[in-house]
């Protein structure tokens, strides 16, 4: 018997499937309140400096968390 995607999931880390799910729905919030403000005109538009260094910030936010978990396995 197949089990669903999500039932795999969760046989493989019950905990991951709920944390995973959490920041699914935090991230559509934001993009629904980002969509919504700019619809709204309550945001300016983005300046490209602004857009690439919040991308760099991002990365190097990321980079440090995989190191960590890198580190954590080792």
């Amino acid at each position: 018997m197949k089990l669903a995607a999500f039932d795999q999931l969760h046989a493989f880390n019950p905990d991951g499937v709920q944390e995973g799910l959490g920041q699914l729905a935090s991230v559509a919030a934001v993009l629904t309140a980002t969509a919504l403000a700019r619809h709204i005109k309550l945001l300016a538009p983005i300046n490209r400096y602004a857009l690439t260094s919040s991308a760099y910030g991002i990365g190097c936010l990321a980079a440090f968390w995989f190191c960590e978990r890198i580190v954590q396995i080792l």
